[in-house]
């Protein structure tokens, strides 16, 4: 099939004509997402409903219908600027609530006081009227001399943008030749988003239909209310977007149109499925969706520089950000991006506009995902060999090694150092304590109760010791790591003590994640190294200025976006809200800090701080290592020259330091400090000033 025009964006309307090379196949095509059918050429219908039994006693709403339709091909498709036309999708409900949802474009009435001002204006243009007919009548035919007063007008329904989609298949003798060509095209500046474009088609029944669409309450839901007393209708209550596996997925198509390659034209256009993803926010209005490349789909990899640099993907998500889709939707994306860096996976992040079968959507959140494809990509360990466990439970392979491992924890106190090192032979000590600080810093509500990932490679068994060089403690050696995700609940309130509440927690929200950090804050060197850890990062990544150029980095990517998306979906209620949520964030980063800090302090009843500040005697000479980090300008918090370079640490807890020196220089001395070997370790009882010294090692030939 060959189109005379490539899907894209185009600045004027457009005749799309269509050919295949049998003269003898008739073309068909369909503007509404639909799969071109030759015997529904008179057009179908699907049910659907907009109003849903959310409390007990409300009515059950009755059915309405959409109509899809093929279309024979004789003559060219008059491709023009859709967006007067009125909203399809954004009419059908999405949700489950008492009366209709609020996102509706609902027609807007004029004032009380513009309509009583109108009946004035009617009774005065009435008197107008007959004083102009009885002047014509008077003058034998010439024009009336007073012009009615206008009325005031009712704005405009609300128009959502939208493209067209042209789906079209050739056939002969009742078969299809080859699969249906979709092509996705938007008459409009592709200057009016400064954003990727994503383009889904997707048949409407499949989305939205009452009986199996992923994308509403549907029948599911009439079913659970007919058959259950509940007084109110939970955001877990059993819906049609509740259900889940491949049942579920859907054939799509996906055009992507980048916003830094060629943005007119698709970088990535190929077939995919499509399932509904995440929990109880399954219920918000615009859906979390899971992208699934498949060879029966087409091609088995979505292969494209998403999040910079190319690579192939078996999945990925189109992300509604979770809890935070009412207030920032940007939470979860700016966190993980200030914990870029720390000993743990976080998700690339790249915001997106979405269209559906050529209507716009809102914004979506293009995310990594999580599985044994991300880990066999990522990590290279082989996909077939791996345990992921989803909290308590194993999502890939088994937790029989997990289980065996917490047993040994709640029978072998770990301040006995034999027990310990067994634990850390099966742990990636370092990566769970940057796991366990990041969630305690962020104050993440929704954790570790929720939203626990860890891996492990079934390599053979670790030999009881932790290891001790880099290869040993590479993601083949079989200990368990941990995956930072879904942080929507976290940069709320900076005041919480999450530190002593993960200590301390007991009751339904207690996990294995409780006992395993109070078990391992037992041992004197895991405390040690969790404190000194801890104590690094806000000297780092935690500081408030880091954090608070994120959150703006962050912001500025989507603010202009914003206007839209709210517009669609009325989520947040307006921009100045969404500044405000946005704005809230940015208290958290100047507020959490000092008083993390503090609490820090408090918890382990650490006696007092001193100010380190470190410097070198020439920046191109080397560098020094303070503790976990390497102080140089790529350092998370450093800005502008790396040194002099200063930090807040406690007392009575040890100090590392090493000078590092670049090639062709070596490490000389410590100005400040009678030792002379490039690593050091102190335990400062006041502020201390250092100058690592370098010296010419080799000659400039």
């Amino acid at each position: 099939m060959e189109l005379s025009h490539a899907p894209g964006f185009h600045d004027q309307p457009i005749a799309v004509r269509m050919s295949h090379p049998d003269p003898d196949a008739t073309i068909y095509y369909t503007l509404d997402g639909s799969d071109p059918d030759p015997a529904n050429t008179a057009g179908s219908s699907y049910r659907y409903k907009n109003l849903y039994s959310y409390r007990l006693g409300d009515p059950f709403g009755s059915f309405l219908e959409h109509r899809y339709q093929t279309h024979r091909y004789h003559q060219p498709i008059q491709v023009a600027d859709r967006s007067s036309e009125p909203d399809r999708y954004s009419r059908i409900n999405t949700t489950v609530l008492s009366g209709l949802p609020r996102y509706f474009p609902a027609e807007i009435p004029l004032s009380n006081t513009k309509q009583q001002v109108n009946g004035w204006i009617a009774g005065l243009n009435k008197a107008i009227a007959r004083f102009n007919g009885w002047w014509t009548d008077v003058t034998g035919g010439a024009s009336a001399w007073v012009a009615p007063v206008p009325l005031f007008q009712p704005p405009e329904p609300r128009h959502l943008l939208k493209g067209t989609v042209i789906r079209a298949a050739a056939f002969k003798n009742g078969e299809a030749l080859g699969e249906a060509t979709t092509a996705s095209y938007f008459v409009m500046p592709r200057s009016t988003f400064q954003l990727p474009v994503v383009s889904l088609v997707a048949p409407e029944e499949r989305l939205f239909g009452y009986e199996n669409g992923i994308l509403v309450a549907g029948q599911t839901h009439d079913r659970f209310r007919q058959e259950t007393g509940q007084q109110r209708a939970t955001g877990s209550a059993p819906a049609n977007w509740m259900h889940r596996g491949k049942a579920t997925e859907i054939p799509a198509h996906l055009q992507y149109f980048s916003h830094k390659l060629d943005p007119t034209r698709p970088s990535v256009d190929q077939g995919v499925g499509i399932r509904v993803h995440g929990g109880v926010n399954r219920a918000a209005p615009s859906k979390a969706l899971r992208i699934y490349a498949r060879k029966e789909y087409g091609k088995s990899t979505l292969k494209h520089a998403f999040f910079g640099e190319e690579q192939k993907y078996k999945r990925l998500l189109l992300r509604n950000s979770g809890n935070d889709f009412y207030h920032t939707f940007m939470r979860d994306a700016a966190i993980q991006q200030i914990m870029a860096g720390l000993r743990f996976d976080t998700q690339a992040y790249q915001p997106s506009v979405v269209f559906v079968n050529g209507e716009y959507w809102g914004l979506l959140n293009l995310r990594e995902y999580y599985d044994k494809h991300y880990l066999a990509r990522v990590h290279q360990v082989d996909e077939d060999h791996l345990d992921i466990m989803d909290l308590d439970k194993a999502d890939e392979g088994d937790d029989t090694h997990w289980n065996e491992l917490m047993a040994f924890i709640a029978s072998h106190p770990l301040e006995d150092a034999r027990h310990y090192a067994h634990v850390a032979g099966r742990i990636d000590i370092d990566n769970l304590i940057d796991y366990l600080i990041a969630n305690i810093f962020a104050v993440n509500y929704d954790w570790p109760h929720n939203n626990m990932r860890y891996w492990r490679l079934r390599a053979d068994e670790p030999t009881g010791s932790a290891p001790s060089t880099p290869s040993a403690s590479s993601v083949h050696d079989g200990r368990w790591r941990w995956l930072m995700f879904d942080t929507d609940a976290g940069f709320r309130d900076f005041r919480p003590d999450a530190l002593r509440r993960l200590v301390t927690q007991s009751g339904k929200h207690e996990t294995r994640t409780h006992l395993l950090f109070r078990s391992l804050l037992k041992n004197r060197q895991f405390k040690e190294a969790f404190i000194v850890r801890f104590s690094d990062l806000l000297n780092t990544s935690f500081k408030t200025e880091h954090v608070a150029s994120v959150i703006d980095r962050v912001r500025a990517g989507i603010e202009g976006e914003m206007p839209r998306h709210i517009e669609r979906w009325t989520f947040p209620e307006s921009l100045e809200v969404w500044h405000q949520g946005v704005d809230h964030l940015q208290t958290f980063a100047s507020e959490r800090p000092p008083l993390q800090r503090q609490q820090l302090a408090r918890f382990f009843k650490l006696q007092g701080e001193y100010r380190l500040t470190l410097k070198v005697s020439d920046t191109a000479h080397g560098t020094v290592r303070v503790n976990s980090t390497t102080i140089d300008t790529g350092t998370p918090g450093v800005s502008g020259a790396a040194y002099p370079w200063s930090g807040t640490y406690f007392k009575q807890v040890p100090l590392q330091l090493e000078a590092q020196a670049a090639p062709c220089f070596s490490f000389s001395h410590w100005d400040g400090d009678s030792q002379m070997e490039p690593r050091i370790t102190l335990q400062p009882e006041a502020d201390l000033t250092l100058t690592a010294v370098f010296r010419r090692s080799c000659t400039d030939d």
